[in-house]
């Protein structure tokens, strides 16, 4: 018999905790409820689809490039694949509030 904890795997992590700062920026625009759980599920399909995993493979002999370069470059490209997925992100969130907006679900504050 063994003793194993199982967690949720990474995404599942990742969006409880994204999903409580999108809360925050949805009460902000002034949604209600329903409105938030409309935003919200839109956005937990949006996250979804941007769960990939990405694989580099950089053609050069150790002798070029020792291994301490190559984790470097790697670690480089994750963080802006990271930043540029966040960008898309929020971008998708903004778009999501104007609809509501637009369909008068929202009240536009910036009139």
């Amino acid at each position: 018999m063994s003793n194993i904890i199982k967690f949720p795997p990474k995404s599942v992590r990742d969006w409880a905790s994204i999903e409580r700062g999108l809360i925050d920026i949805i009460i902000e625009a002034g949604a209600s409820q329903t409105v938030k759980e409309r935003i919200l599920k839109r956005m937990k399909f949006a996250f979804d689809s941007m769960q990939t995993e990405f694989t580099f493979n950089i053609p050069l002999s150790e002798s070029t490039l020792n291994k301490n370069l190559s984790n470097d470059i790697e670690s480089q490209l994750i963080e802006q694949i990271r930043k540029y997925t966040a960008q898309i992100f929020i971008d998708r969130l903004k778009l999501e509030i104007e609809l509501c907006q637009a369909m008068g679900m929202i009240n536009d504050q910036t009139k």
